[in-house]
């Protein structure tokens, strides 16, 4: 009686056919407030203290880092959405590491990002938190209880918002996206105007931006983790790409549009930084995020799927693929997620890597019993019934099978 009641649910997006699918309801301007909206948020904030660091104070290679992890997100955003719009599924990565590489590693994708993911979002919602609250307590810390209730209401908040309308979720990413941009420009340009007086403590730190101690390819690879923490998020658009009105042309246009404002949008913020702060108190910030971390394991699944493309362009030349990246673009992906992983584990091992390492394998424990024996457990067919019918949804048909 159990399932058949969990069959009968109606979803509001199912077709006439008795196709379930979602409604494709994301155009072009919603597509590029989501993707600067996600991207552009604490991490502006927090990532010029670690990039700095790693760089031994170098401002010129700050600079340049900051650059180069524009250029590389939107490398990254180019191969995904190649893949998104050939394979338009809402699984995101999932659906082009399984499709190409088989799904032990999709498995182990899907494993390592239910915990990442939350776990990233649970440190963004902190760090708002951190922010919202001290202006309240002047020069006293904040009541950790109360960063972590104020933390958890946002995250509920924003959860039940994206659970009860997409529509609704969009135009209200729109509305912070541009309160957003606003903070940075009035940041920004404020910046600027102190920096074109010419005053002496304002250019100093830019006079001789390379006279510091170059970082060696550790430090490089460290300190690229902390500005693509700043760029994290270039990746979600692929999650909506069912949801997303002309995929073909509206998600390579979204990235293209995107990823290039939000670079000039950094750079400008981290030069009014460095005028009006040197890079010594800049540095002496304590609010770094466990960027390292979060970067060794997003960077493993990203070089993941950039391989996943590379594969289906030769098991599959047939594919229809609206939007095709130079290849060399995938490849060169692939080679900079291996650096960001390896250099680190290799020239500087230490002990977080490795528990990293095990926490991504500890899945298959799980994956071959359940998935690849296919032993059967009657009360996770209750739980997921259970689950469906509380949040009154129901998986797509999967166009890729």
């Amino acid at each position: 009686m159990r399932k058949e009641k969990c069959a009968q649910v109606k979803e509001p997006n199912e077709s006439e056919n008795g196709q379930m699918k979602l409604q494709r309801t994301i155009g072009y301007f919603e597509g590029v407030s989501f993707i600067i909206g996600t991207i552009v948020g604490a991490g502006i904030f927090i990532s010029p203290t670690g990039v700095l660091k790693y760089s031994l104070l170098n401002v010129g290679v700050a600079l340049i880092i900051w650059t180069a992890c524009g250029i590389i997100s939107l490398m990254g955003a180019l191969c995904y959405a190649e893949l998104g719009t050939a394979l338009p599924f809402s699984g995101g990565e999932y659906s082009h590491i399984k499709r190409a590489l088989g799904s032990p590693l999709a498995f182990v994708f899907m494993w390592t990002a239910m915990f990442n993911k939350p776990a990233s979002n649970a440190a963004r919602a902190l760090l708002f938190a951190e922010y919202a609250t001290q202006p309240f307590y002047g020069e006293c810390l904040p009541p950790e209880l109360l960063k972590k209730c104020l933390a958890l209401a946002v995250l509920w908040c924003l959860g039940i918002l994206n659970a009860r309308s997409v529509k609704m979720a969009a135009w209200l990413q729109t509305v912070f996206t541009v309160l957003k941009m606003l903070a940075l420009s009035v940041i920004a340009i404020g910046g600027i105007a102190l920096l074109i007086r010419g005053r002496k403590e304002n250019t100093a730190r830019f006079e001789h931006a390379f006279s510091s101690e170059i970082p060696d390819a550790v430090q490089i690879a460290e300190a690229f983790f902390q500005g693509l923490y700043a760029y994290g998020g270039w990746w979600n658009l692929n999650y909506m790409a069912e949801e997303m009105k002309n995929p073909s042309r509206n998600i390579p246009w979204t990235v293209m549009t995107a990823l290039p404002l939000v670079t000039v949008f950094y750079l400008l913020v981290n030069v009014s930084y460095l005028t009006v702060l040197t890079p010594k108190e800049i540095v002496s910030s304590d609010l770094i995020a466990l960027t390292n971390f979060f970067g060794f394991s997003i960077w493993l699944m990203i070089g993941l799927t950039c391989a996943s493309l590379i594969v289906l362009r030769y098991r599959e030349p047939n594919l229809h693929r609206p939007y095709k990246v130079f290849l060399p673009v995938a490849f060169g992906m692939v080679a900079i997620a291996l650096f960001l992983v390896l250099a680190p584990v290799i020239w500087s091992p230490t002990v977080q890597y490795i528990y990293a390492s095990l926490f991504m394998l500890a899945g298959l424990p799980l994956y071959l019993p359940l998935v690849h024996f296919k032993i059967h457990f009657q009360f996770i067919d209750k739980i997921t019934c259970y689950l469906q019918l509380l949040l009154q949804v129901s998986p797509a048909n999967d166009k890729s099978e």
